[in-house]
């Protein structure tokens, strides 16, 4: 019970922060100043919670977070959101070929109709989307959920809770997709810097995708397609590969402490024990 009071009062402090976030554009003020007003979230989000003070109260705040210095690694995080996006990409299109309905997302859509209109959206999925999240999923609740339930149950538990948390059934494997490989990336480097980057890069390709596509597909034309070339069995072989790639790439992320070039022991490092706080 104490668990599971800790993890709602953490889910409605992210809640806040959410609705303070997207205020500009469900107002909605000008493009240009939305843009600002979404770094300037992130920063004092980060300010609050971890950066905030001096001492070892600040310490106490970086360690909950989980805002420490990961290492080395930034790379094959980067290199990993390639596969991981395309693995995405396979699970929506598998949802919409079951017909499971699309979330309504009109007031983004008229948004990103205006002047500049898509220019804080890919803002936000960039820059705060990653901030808060992981510092909320992966740094608060994964963290008390490891003294609990252990490392494995809790990364599972907050990959569950990412995905619940967006209220969206057709992302829902995409985003407990994801939330795997970010919970591992912080068991592993102790740390959710490296998470925050895999999340800015992954939200980055989905933003360019989508400006690539325009207002995005039709859903019944990609359907229509995939059905003529395959069908579900192409969607489950292109996402079990595309997520094996990116599990291969992220299990040879160095641990903190380990070799450069993650080889001790003649393969990647082992994994950290969680740091109590």
């Amino acid at each position: 019970m104490r668990t599971f009071l800790g993890i709602l009062g953490l889910l409605l402090l992210f809640s806040l922060w959410n609705v303070l976030s997207v205020l500009p554009i469900a107002i909605p003020v000008h493009p240009f100043a939305a843009t600002v007003w979404m770094p300037l979230v992130a920063a004092a989000f980060l300010w609050m919670h971890g950066f905030r003070g001096r001492g070892v109260a600040r310490m106490r705040r970086l360690a909950k977070a989980r805002l420490r210095r990961p290492g080395p690694g930034a790379g094959r995080v980067l290199a990993a959101a390639v596969p991981l996006l395309t693995a995405q990409l396979a699970l929506l299109v598998m949802m919409m070929y079951l017909g499971v309905e699309s979330p309504d997302t009109t007031f983004l859509e008229e948004y990103a109709r205006r002047p500049w209109g898509w220019l804080p959206l890919v803002v936000g999925a960039v820059v705060l989307a990653p901030v808060t999240e992981e510092v909320a999923f992966r740094g608060w609740m994964q963290r008390r959920l490891e003294s609990s339930w252990g490392v494995r149950a809790a990364v599972v538990g907050s990959a569950a809770l990412f995905a619940l948390a967006h209220a969206q059934t057709v992302g829902l494997p995409n985003r407990f997709v994801f939330g795997l490989a970010a919970g591992f990336l912080v068991v592993r480097t102790g740390s959710v810097w490296l998470g925050m980057a895999l999340h800015a890069a992954n939200n980055l390709l989905i933003s360019l995708l989508a400006g690539v596509s325009g207002s995005g597909a039709d859903d019944a034309a990609v359907v229509a397609w995939v059905r003529a070339h395959g069908g579900l069995p192409l969607l489950v072989v292109v996402a079990a590969v595309t997520l094996l790639a990116s599990w291969w790439i992220l299990r040879r992320v160095p641990g903190r402490g380990a070799p450069r070039d993650g080889s001790a022991g003649g393969g990647p490092p082992p994994l950290p024990r969680p740091v109590a706080v």
